[in-house]
C-alpha cells in the first residue's frame, strides 16, 4: 500500500516538475524574444494608461552603445513627436518615445529620477526633448501638495506603487521617490513579472511576424492611405472591420497585415483614429464640469513658486548629467486656445521662459490648423510630421551654434 501511494506521489511530483520546467522554458523564451523586439525592432508594449510601464523594461531603457534622445511629456508629446523621424535625422543616437498618458512635469521628474536610481548614470539621456503645455506645467491632474485632487488618475503613480521597488511621497511643490521595504519591493517586482508580461509577449510575437514577412520581401501598405479607425489595434473591432476589408482590397492581405502589426506594437494611438467632430469637441470643452475647465482657469501667477521650483529641479538634473535640454511648447487646437481666461496663457509662457534661464525654447502653440488635430491637443499623423520636422530643425540649429544649458 505504502509503495503504491509513494509511486503515485512520485509520479505527481515528476509531472509537476516537468510542467514547471516547461513553463520556465516558455517564459524564458518569450522574455528573450520580448527583449529582442523591444531593443532592436521599435516595439513598445503597453497601451495608453499603462505606457509608463515601459520605464520598467531594461531592454527599452538601457542603450549604452549610443547616446539617448528622450522625447518626454504627456500624450500630446507622445503623439506629436515622432521617434522614427528623430532616428532618421540623428542616426548615431537612439531616440526613445518616453511620453506618458496624462503626464505632467511632476511625472517626468519622477521618471527621470527613476531612470537615475534604477539604471544608473549610463541610462540617462544625453538629449531631453520636453514637450510642454499649460496643463502639463500646471500639473493637472494634481497629485501632490495642498491642491492635490482626491482621486487623481496617474499611470506613473500606478506603475511606481504597484510594480517597482519605490513609492511616491508628496511634498508641497512636487512628488518624490522613496524606497519601499525590501519585502514590498520584491513582492511588487514579482507582481510585475506575473501580471504584466502578456502585453510584452503579444507585441514581441507581432514584431517577429512582421520582421519575418519583411525578410521574405513583403512591403507594408502605406499608413497614409489608412482610413480613420475607432480602434486600429483591434483588427476585429466591429466598427473597423468594413474599413479594414476595403483597405485590404486596395493593398492586398499581407501588406495590410504588416501595417496592422506595425500599428499594434507602435507607441501611438490617436494618429490612427477618426478625428473628433469639431462641434462635439467644442461643446465638451465648454462644459463647466469638464476636466479642461480647471486648466483654462489656472492662474500661473498664483502658483509661481511651484512652477519655478519644479523647473529649477529639472535644470539641476540636466546640469548634473550634462543633458542637452530643449523645451517645446506644443501645438493646441484653436477650439481649445480660445478658452483660456484673460492673460493666463501669456503669463504661463512668460513664467516658463523666465524660469528656464536661457534653455532653448520653441513655441509651436499656434502652428497647426484645426484640421491637423485629433482632438484639443493630439495632432494627426500629418500634423505630427510637421511638428517633428520643426523640432528637428530647431535642435539642429541649436547644436550648430553650440548652445549649452545654463
Amino acid at each position: 500500500m505504502f509503495t503504491r501511494d509513494f509511486k503515485k506521489l512520485f509520479l505527481v511530483v515528476i509531472s509537476l516538475m516537468i510542467v514547471g520546467s516547461f513553463c520556465l522554458v516558455v517564459y524564458y523564451g518569450l522574455s528573450r524574444v520580448s527583449s529582442w523586439a523591444e531593443s532592436t525592432t521599435g516595439t513598445f508594449p503597453y497601451l495608453t494608461g499603462e505606457d509608463s510601464m515601459r520605464y520598467l523594461l531594461p531592454s527599452l531603457m538601457k542603450h549604452p552603445e549610443r547616446d539617448v534622445i528622450l522625447l518626454a511629456g504627456s500624450s500630446s508629446a507622445g503623439e506629436g513627436l515622432l521617434y522614427e523621424q528623430f532616428n532618421s535625422a540623428f542616426p548615431a543616437e537612439y531616440t526613445y518615445p518616453g511620453a506618458v498618458s496624462t503626464g505632467t512635469l511632476d511625472d517626468i521628474l519622477i521618471l527621470l529620477d527613476y531612470i537615475e536610481k534604477v539604471y544608473g548614470d549610463i541610462a540617462m539621456p544625453k538629449t531631453l526633448v520636453l514637450g510642454i503645455s499649460l496643463r502639463f506645467i500646471a500639473n493637472y491632474p494634481r497629485r501632490f501638495g495642498p491642491e492635490k485632487e482626491v482621486s487623481p488618475f496617474s499611470p506613473v503613480f500606478n506603475t511606481i506603487w504597484k510594480y517597482s521597488t519605490y513609492y511616491v511621497q508628496s511634498t508641497p511643490t512636487r512628488s518624490k521617490l522613496k524606497n519601499k521595504s525590501w519585502i514590498d519591493g520584491i513582492t511588487c517586482k514579482i507582481k510585475f513579472l506575473f501580471r504584466k508580461q502578456l502585453p510584452r509577449y503579444r507585441a514581441a510575437v507581432a514584431a517577429a511576424i512582421d520582421t519575418s514577412l519583411e525578410r521574405f520581401g513583403w512591403e507594408k501598405a502605406s499608413i497614409d492611405e489608412l482610413p480613420g479607425m475607432e480602434n486600429a489595434r483591434n483588427i476585429f473591432n466591429k466598427t473597423d472591420i468594413p474599413k479594414w476589408y476595403s483597405f485590404s482590397k486596395k493593398t492586398g492581405f499581407v501588406p495590410l497585415l504588416r501595417t496592422w502589426l506595425s500599428i499594434y506594437r507602435s507607441p501611438y494611438q490617436t494618429q490612427y483614429m477618426e478625428p473628433v467632430d469639431s462641434k462635439r469637441l467644442s461643446e465638451e470643452l465648454e462644459k463647466e464640469n469638464h476636466f479642461w475647465s480647471k486648466v483654462y482657469l489656472w492662474d500661473p501667477q498664483k502658483e509661481e513658486v511651484m512652477v519655478r521650483s519644479q523647473i529649477a529641479d529639472l535644470l539641476l538634473l540636466v546640469k548634473k548629467h550634462d543633458i542637452a535640454l530643449y523645451v517645446i511648447n506644443l501645438p493646441e487646437n484653436i477650439i481649445s486656445r480660445r478658452l483660456y481666461r484673460g492673460d493666463n496663457y501669456s503669463n504661463y509662457l512668460e513664467l516658463v521662459k523666465n524660469s528656464l534661464n536661457g534653455i532653448p525654447f520653441l513655441n509651436l502653440w499656434e502652428m497647426l490648423g484645426d484640421d491637423e488635430f485629433f482632438d484639443e491637443e493630439h495632432p494627426t499623423l500629418t500634423g505630427a510630421r510637421r511638428v517633428t520636422g520643426k523640432v528637428i530643425d530647431f535642435i539642429r540649429e541649436q547644436r550648430k551654434h553650440g548652445t549649452k544649458n545654463m
